[in-house]
């Protein structure tokens, strides 16, 4: 067994690198099984040893593997050599040390980090903080799609609202928690929910075609974060 680990925060590039495992199993007439860690329905031993009878090889792609225990660590490094399949391991995130060591040196690491730049824009989205928004707002979208920008933003903005209401709950390290804490307390009341909404609105306005992205963006900036 082939066992590739995909992980880092450049989702996107992620997804790419995906596709293109996929397109090329397909070309070798490998049959293609998607898993996730966080299913607990599903084990992966289950998808791993499940006979095909039309393919002689298989391309399983497992999601959410920073969630994998040790009883499945075990058994891929068990089952490492016996089985005729690759293994796509895909991490939101880095695979914390102490797994990639269980894993063994078999293992073919792809990192796929986003620029510095973008977390700087994002951690400076908050109120009293427009100029300096602005600038790396303006400076982020010279490198990188506005679209990729709007969805990372929209997605630290749910981030900060679900660690203010319930910081238990998210699955995220506890240093990320405590970042999400400190930005999430330069919002009052209410203000988070409001500009969450307004950028729904900016979603649909923009698929509809009725206005321009980043132009839409610069306008919550300057006005939501006075």
């Amino acid at each position: 067994m082939k066992i590739i680990l995909l992980q880092g925060d450049d989702l996107s590039s992620i997804k790419t690198r995906l596709i293109l495992f996929k397109n090329e199993a397909l070309k070798r007439n490998w049959s293609i099984e998607d898993f996730s860690f966080n299913d607990p329905k599903t084990k992966i031993e289950e998808i791993l040893l499940a006979d095909n009878l039309f393919t002689k090889d298989k391309l399983v792609i497992a999601s959410g593997s920073e969630k994998m225990r040790k009883q499945d660590i075990e058994f891929l490094v068990s089952k490492s050599k016996a089985l005729a399949l690759t293994l796509v391991l895909v991490c939101d995130g880095v695979l914390p040390q102490r797994l990639l060591e269980k894993l063994g040196d078999e293992i073919t690491k792809e990192n796929y980090t986003l620029p510095k730049l973008i977390f700087k824009f994002l951690d400076s989205f908050y109120p009293g903080n427009t100029r300096e928004c602005l600038r790396l707002f303006h400076k982020v979208i010279n490198l990188e799609p506005v679209e990729f920008v709007f969805h990372l933003l929209a997605k630290q903005l749910r981030d900060i609202y679900w660690v203010r209401f319930s910081p238990s709950d998210i699955p995220y390290p506890s240093w990320k928690v405590s970042k999400l804490e400190e930005l999430s307390s330069r919002f009052k009341d209410g203000q988070l929910e409001k500009i969450i909404n307004k950028l729904a609105q900016i979603d649909i306005s923009v698929k509809k075609g009725q206005t321009d992205l980043a132009s839409s963006l610069d306008l919550v900036i300057s006005t939501w974060l006075e």
